[in-house]
């Protein structure tokens, strides 16, 4: 990989979130370069994920739209765990 054709963009401590990620940019068209630290199938060390520095801005966008936040996901952990009126 040569520095001049890819910009890192985030680094993530989990496979989940990296293909998330991944998957939020691909669908908008923007190609990416993702660099793993899974040494081994089944453990889950995360990686870096990178973007075309022309896309950086708009990739950057993307992911902050995509993001969740503790609140979100704290009422999304209730609303789950709530009992079903079935």
């Amino acid at each position: 990989m040569q520095s001049q054709q890819w910009q890192l963009i985030q680094t993530y401590t989990d496979q989940t979130s990296l293909q998330i990620a991944a998957q939020a940019l691909q669908q908008q068209q923007i190609e990416i370069f993702v660099e793993s630290d899974q040494p081994i199938v089944g453990l889950d060390l995360g990686g870096r994920l990178y973007v075309r520095p022309a896309m950086y801005a708009q990739a950057a966008q993307v992911l902050n739209a995509a993001m969740i936040t503790e609140e979100e996901l704290a009422a999304l952990a209730l609303s789950s765990a709530a009992p079903s009126d079935a």
